[in-house]
């Protein structure tokens, strides 16, 4: 397969027309071209042949479909297998983020006729969300004034993050069902008050239990040229957080050799953490960030909140993410913002998405990596690993095909929190594992995955969270005697 950079230096004039007309009609064979910028993802190609195959292929044409997704490569993988199952690209809104958004996968989309908002880069430190819910607020407008004009009454909400949800305005006058990968949206008020109905498969087993393996690969990846200029023996790196990510980032550095210190707020997380020669447990996070020269936030809150990192005596710091938008160090935004502001004699320009460097009150400096926002993305116009996002593609996919049937269905649960039907977790793990091919046998980190167990959809409804309701029609079950209570 031809790489997607590969793809965009070998554009022909058609796909380089400009990218301001709102729906572009082309010809089904300049589509197909388009179309075909995107990789080809097997587990992608076997669900949509299984759907034909069954006849359970769903007609996508009447639905609206909005949310936020990273802009990548395997998204428009994604978005091209709802195209034919019937969605049509103009009733398509989607909301990406400036952090993580590929330029070359959001100008395809345009192209092909769907509304994009490729991410709004935050004006000042500290201001991601501001922007981004400006961007979601936009979408929605726009999305709903289409659904109007076009007598669109079943809306898909697919989004990674809460604010699609947060900011839906009343939609009384439709069907709505949404496929949440992340857990922000669950706490959501909105979801609370209205009658969104979410699909949860961001706590669904295959998601929780195969993904944050191949996340801390990529981080890690990302990560490597900075860990090349480290001296392990004069080094201490704090991580805070020792969640699915932490911990996988904690477990690379100190079998590599770096002095590692972790906190966690959860006491017994603490507990439960051993402490060796490189690894050490801070007894809270003032601790951790005195005595750490490099820190990464990987808790999805404010690490810094409380604490003044630019006025911490010592040696030079450099503090990261690795989850999302800049929550790990937003407080230390507004402040190094403020710090900013008061100087009516600066000069300095600071970009919100590249490192940021400033001397603290102490005389030290502080490295703000990519001004606070994940670092483990890219917006260079490469392939997404394939193999890793081929998964969360597929368990996206099907969830889609589920929450579809539901809708038809009828509203068969009063829940608002819905497992991800264990069947399909099963049947999408089946054909994911079949691509790792001798990656099972020959990587030791993946052998350690419980991939065998999604054998078993009783284990998965054991290790999944929602209510589980019935799949109607569900052609992804080989065990029709499978039964389980629901579960909250």
């Amino acid at each position: 397969m031809m790489p997607f950079k590969q793809h965009l230096q070998s554009t022909t004039a058609t796909s380089r027309l400009a990218i301001h007309s709102k729906s572009a009609n082309f010809s089904k064979p300049t589509a197909q071209l388009l179309w075909s910028y995107f990789p080809e993802l097997p587990v992608l190609d076997n669900i949509l042949a299984h759907l034909k195959k069954t006849a359970t292929l769903p007609d996508m044409k009447d639905v609206g479909f909005i949310g936020v997704q990273h802009l990548l490569p395997t998204t428009g993988s994604l978005f091209k297998m709802f195209t034919l199952m019937g969605a049509r690209p103009e009733n398509m809104f989607f909301a990406g983020k400036c952090y993580s958004t590929d330029p070359g996968v959001a100008y395809i989309l345009k192209q092909l006729g769907l509304y994009i908002i490729d991410g709004t880069k935050p004006g000042r430190l500290g201001e991601y969300v501001k922007a981004h819910n400006q961007d979601v607020k936009k979408l929605w407008e726009a999305f709903l004034d289409h659904c109007k004009k076009n007598n669109i009454k079943k809306i898909m909400i697919l989004t990674d993050g809460a604010a699609v949800i947060d900011y839906a305005p009343p939609l009384d006058d439709y069907e709505v069902i949404a496929v949440d990968q992340t857990r922000s949206s669950r706490y959501s008020m909105n979801v609370r008050e209205s009658r969104i109905k979410i699909i949860n498969v961001a706590q669904c087993a295959a998601k929780q239990l195969l993904e944050p393996l191949f996340i801390q690969r990529s981080a890690l990846e990302r990560l490597k040229p900075l860990f090349e200029t480290i001296d392990k023996e004069k080094t201490v790196i704090g991580v805070v957080g020792y969640g699915a990510i932490g911990k996988a980032l904690v477990k690379y550095l100190v079998s590599a050799g770096y002095k590692t210190v972790v906190y966690d707020q959860d006491p017994i997380v603490m507990n439960s953490i051993v402490v060796t020669r490189n690894l050490t447990k801070a007894n809270n996070l003032s601790y951790l960030m005195v005595n750490s020269h490099y820190i990464f936030g990987c808790t999805g809150q404010d690490i810094t909140k409380g604490i003044n990192l630019l006025a911490i005596n010592g040696w030079d710091r450099h503090i990261a993410s690795l989850t999302s938008e800049d929550k790990e160090v937003t407080e230390l935004l507004l402040n190094i913002q403020k710090l900013l502001d008061s100087d009516k004699g600066a000069t300095v320009v600071i970009d919100t998405m590249s490192d940021i460097e400033i001397k603290t009150s102490m005389g030290n400096r502080l490295f703000v990596i990519k001004a606070g926002l994940p670092c483990n993305f890219s917006r260079a116009e490469t392939p997404d690993p394939e193999l890793p996002f081929s998964l969360i593609r597929g368990l996206l996919a099907c969830a889609a095909v589920f929450g579809f049937k539901l809708l038809e269905s009828g509203d068969p649960t009063d829940s608002k929190n819905i497992m991800l039907d264990p069947e399909v977790q099963r049947f999408v793990v089946g054909l994911w594992q079949a691509e790792l091919g001798d990656l099972q046998q020959n990587d030791p980190e993946i052998q350690q995955l419980p991939i065998n167990n999604f054998q078993h959809p009783r284990w998965i409804a054991d290790h999944s969270v929602g209510t589980l309701v019935d799949y109607p029609n569900n052609s992804f079950s080989n065990n029709k005697q499978f039964k389980v209570m629901a579960k909250l």
